[in-house]
């Protein structure tokens, strides 16, 4: 799309003929050979390279498995690639694993993880089938979940003893109020109501 809009910049600022410049482009870039594929588009549509207006029938070759199997070979590159640069790793879950599944965070307090662990009763590729204590069948993404851990569950140490913390007031201690005490506002005693001013006065 941006090459297109550059040829059509390009015929107005030099006047030239729109429809022509657009042939020219379109047979210039059905004739080149594609990145990934290694063929020309028309050579790709029609099964022969463009060289004439007449058609001709030429004899069927093996041209889609071999632009199959390059393509099938460029992706695959590509996607290593991609996976090395982002340390991408294949999901290592097994059917009756335990996972912990991710939740949606609503306040500050939300841990990442549901409490109640799940178990895995399906894998396909990155998806998986959990199902959770009610016999609830879920499909999420394999990074929505993580393997569970014995480490997970409190373990009884952890109780807090709400007796140690509580402490039962001393009657003999004083008793500080430590309510606000609010002060009358000051005023003046002295009144000048009816009198004149001090300038007035001969």
């Amino acid at each position: 799309m941006r090459n297109l809009n550059k040829v059509i910049k390009i015929s107005y600022v030099q006047g030239g003929n729109l429809e022509e410049e657009l042939n020219k482009f379109l047979t210039a870039y059905r004739t080149t050979p594609h990145g990934t594929t290694g063929k020309a588009p028309d050579e790709m549509l029609f099964k022969r390279r463009l060289r004439t207006k007449i058609p001709e029938l030429v004899p069927f070759d093996k041209c889609d498995e071999e632009v199959r199997d390059r393509d099938a070979v460029l992706k695959q590159k590509g996607k290593e690639h991609a996976d090395d640069k982002k340390n991408a790793k294949y999901p290592d879950f097994k059917v009756n694993d335990k996972v912990l599944l991710q939740q949606r965070k609503t306040c500050k307090t939300t841990t990442m993880y549901e409490h109640d662990p799940y178990e895995i009763v399906y894998v396909n590729g990155s998806q998986v089938t959990i199902k959770s204590g009610e016999n609830v069948c879920y499909k999420c993404n394999s990074s929505h979940v993580r393997k569970f851990e014995e480490s997970d569950l409190p373990s009884g140490n952890e109780h807090i003893d709400e007796s140690e913390h509580f402490k039962e007031p001393d009657t003999n201690e004083q008793v500080i109020d430590n309510s606000l005490v609010i002060a009358e506002p000051r005023r003046s005693s002295r009144s000048t109501k009816g009198r004149a001013p001090e300038r007035l006065d001969l």
